[in-house]
């Protein structure tokens, strides 16, 4: 005798025998162990269990996992106008840029180009077409486009809660440009650039050698050749001294004793004037040399040092970051495990 218990939201069991797919949804979900369509776990196991898929992005069938397909993608009502532009959507939040998306007049292929508002994005293609129409995002990948769809890709990823996760406000852990379900963040090797790199200020000071010993310096003026004179001063002198004049030089120069001139009643600096005055105010003496006319030059020497010296030095501190580009690992401390999502077929 057959058996034909009515299960509210399912056709019911035959013959005893039960198949999953007949069965309302919420009791495939306790029969799943309480996992919902969707729900994904690490496992441990190297065998697929039944009614689950790996998280490893593959297509697999819209008809077959039919349920899944609903509960992975995101299908909101919005308004097209034969442009790029889709307005009047419920809520773009879980939308990611990149993104396929699937509707009437929205051609094949057609990806989220950027995101406009909180109810408005646009799309890579020009929709076909005007009106109001549902609209179906696919997160994880749209497959062939019309009868497979794309699994969740956890392969070498860890999760990472959304910034505004159910919805109860945005924690600004993550900037705008970082949101969206199934969207992929970081890498395992980075870089830094110079603008990343930290700023090393700091500077330099120190001392030369010692020089302790006694020495000069020498050279030489360039050769100049044309006909020409040095003229100038001599210095400011304002010790008391007296001038002869000339005609009394005449006889010191001529080696006569100091005295009386012999047969003559002059006495020495008497012979044609007497000695100037006495200058007892500090006064000079204009000089000129003569006239040279053939290539020469002028030796100098500088005064010898011999004190023990040292000169010191200080550089400058550096104001822009450096980073030579090897790239570092990023990744944190893990351990690798398979991933499972419930399909519920």
């Amino acid at each position: 005798m057959a058996y034909k218990p009515v299960i509210s939201g399912g056709p019911g069991i035959e013959d005893g025998t039960i198949v999953l797919a007949d069965l309302a949804f919420s009791l495939q979900s306790l029969i799943g162990g309480g996992t919902p369509i969707g729900g994904a776990m690490d496992f441990e196991g190297f065998t697929l269990p039944p009614l689950w898929l790996w998280e490893d992005g593959a297509a697999v069938d819209r008809t077959t996992y039919s349920d899944l397909l609903d509960a992975i993608t995101i299908t909101q009502t919005g308004t097209l106008n034969a442009t790029i532009n889709i307005t009047g959507l419920t809520s773009t939040k879980s939308i990611r840029v990149g993104c396929p998306v699937e509707g009437t007049n929205i051609p094949s292929g057609a990806t989220v180009a950027s995101i406009v508002s909180t109810t408005a994005v646009t799309i890579s293609t020009p929709a076909t077409g005007s009106g109001n129409t549902p609209i179906t995002f696919l997160p994880h990948g749209g497959g062939d486009g019309s009868t497979t769809f794309n699994t969740p890709d956890a392969r070498g990823r860890t999760s990472v809660g959304m910034d505004d996760l159910g919805g109860n406000g945005v924690a600004g852990v993550l900037d705008a440009a970082q949101v969206g379900i199934g969207r992929e963040l970081g890498q395992q090797n980075v870089a830094l650039t110079p603008a990343q790199a930290p700023l090393r200020s700091h500077s330099h000071s120190g001392t030369t050698g010692s020089d302790n010993i006694d020495h000069g310096h020498s050279g030489s003026t360039g050769t100049v050749s044309a006909d020409h004179g040095h003229s100038g001063t001599t210095g400011d002198i304002n010790q008391n001294h007296q001038h002869y004049p000339s005609g009394f030089n005449g006889f010191v120069n001529a080696g006569l004793a100091s005295g009386r001139l012999a047969g003559s009643s002059h006495w020495m600096g008497q012979a044609t004037s007497s000695l100037t005055s006495t200058v007892t105010g500090g006064h000079t003496h204009n000089f000129g040399t003569g006239g040279i006319n053939t290539n020469h030059v002028h030796g100098f020497s500088t005064g010898g040092r011999s004190a023990f010296h040292q000169h010191a030095f200080t550089t400058g501190t550096p104001s822009v970051a450096e980073a030579n580009g090897a790239a570092h690992e990023n990744m944190q401390p893990s351990r690798l495990v398979n991933r499972i999502i419930y399909a519920g077929a």
